[in-house]
């Protein structure tokens, strides 16, 4: 389908781009195309976290093209999606227009790189090494995080003599996201929503080209049950639609993320009615994971996501009150504490420590989420959670 019979088909949808660049093909690059749409999307029903209730979304929808150098070969295609939930700082700190600037930003050093670099190429490296034209560092640490390189696509972005015209884009567009000056102040609280929408974008394109998955070009180790993807039954004010939302979820994922706020009760009677309700149980016993239950058989399937509402008061009174009933349902409770509760005070700190114990103790793992915003938060975690989530 075409590009603007696609836009046709869902004006309200897919509205008309925001940016919308071609990048003429040059010695160093194939020829590229670029587009950024708002993506409007509106909900079957109401979807709400602890700290937002929302009916409608403006997500953005990014689209790279890049066109083939021989007749007879299709154009590449990458597709990415930011979802862009009510700002909340420290957590969602991007709107569309934020986006909007972040993505003129790559692309106008995208193509400052590609005019500078094709006008001063030669087969000497030496000669090509522009201020700022780098090794990308986007594999930097790779090798030791995962015991081993992911070797073809190590080798083929930081190979300086690779020949092939398309890898030579893909080098490009790594270089013009990882230098691009304006993108790269952290003043901005946006530039990490961004630079994930452009990363996707090119390693969805890439995927695609080297028909290998993005998981794979990590040394990423196949999923465990427990860790595949998990739907969300988001907060709404009737029960009857979250259980409806995830015995919908249910026929993709067993896994069930839920989510809900400080309200003990409430908490109470939204895991009832899921745990009761027909159609979210398996049919096959884990012999990890799996127990019986009322209607059949059950796993340790289940996420629940305080995004950010709980302090550890209402974690022990959750877990003594409600959760312990369910805790050979819960794999794991996701980020309880603030966003930014490291800053916390000494005591508040060995509090958290003191309950995330006491959950293991039933089995249940903590995870951040939230807090978790890059590698370095990683170590500074780790004595108060069992695991982080790593969106890409």
């Amino acid at each position: 389908m075409s590009l603007g019979r696609a836009i046709a088909l869902g004006t309200e949808v897919l509205s008309k781009p925001l940016v919308d660049v071609t990048v003429e093909k040059s010695n160093i690059s194939c020829k590229l195309r670029l587009l950024l749409f708002p993506y409007n999307i509106t909900l079957q029903t109401s979807f709400g976290t602890s700290h937002s209730q929302s009916d409608t979304r403006q997500n953005a929808l990014a689209l790279i093209i890049i066109y083939p150098t021989e007749e007879n070969v299709g154009a590449c295609y990458g597709v990415a999606e930011a979802g862009l939930p009510p700002k909340k700082k420290n957590v969602y700190e991007a709107d569309i227009n934020d986006l909007k600037t972040y993505f003129q930003n790559f692309l106008n050093t995208l193509i400052a790189f590609t005019t500078a670099t094709a006008d001063n190429y030669s087969d000497s490296n030496d000669q090509n090494q522009l201020r700022g034209q780098q090794t990308p560092l986007l594999f930097e640490g790779l090798e030791d995080l995962f015991h081993k390189k992911p070797m073809d696509i190590f080798f083929e972005m930081t190979d300086d003599k690779v020949k092939s015209l398309p890898v030579k884009t893909f080098k490009l567009l790594f270089n013009a996201l990882d230098y691009c000056e304006e993108n790269n102040d952290t003043a901005k609280p946006f530039i990490r929503c961004g630079k994930s929408l452009v990363e996707s974008l090119i390693f969805d394109c890439y995927g695609k080209f080297s028909n290998t998955l993005v998981g794979n070009f990590f040394a990423i180790p196949n999923e465990k049950p427990s860790h595949q993807t998990f739907y969300t039954a988001a907060m709404n004010p009737e029960i009857d639609e979250i259980v409806k939302a995830a015995i919908f979820g249910y026929k993709h994922t067993e896994n069930l993320k839920i989510k809900l706020n400080s309200d003990v009760e409430l908490t109470r009677n939204i895991l009832n009615r899921l745990n009761s309700a027909n159609g979210l149980f398996v049919d096959s016993n884990d012999d990890k994971n799996s127990f019986s239950g009322v209607g059949g058989t059950v796993r340790k399937n289940w996420s629940i996501d305080a995004n950010c509402s709980w302090t550890p008061e209402i974690c022990k009174q959750m877990l003594s009150e409600v959760l312990h009933k369910y805790k050979d349902r819960i794999y794991m409770v996701e980020q309880p504490f603030p966003v930014d509760f490291l800053q916390m005070g000494a005591e508040t700190l060995e509090s958290w420590k003191n309950v995330k114990q006491e959950y293991n103790k039933h089995g249940i793992l903590f995870f951040a989420d939230e807090s978790m915003r890059n590698a370095v938060d990683v170590k500074k975690l780790a004595p108060f959670v069992d695991g982080v989530n790593i969106k890409f």
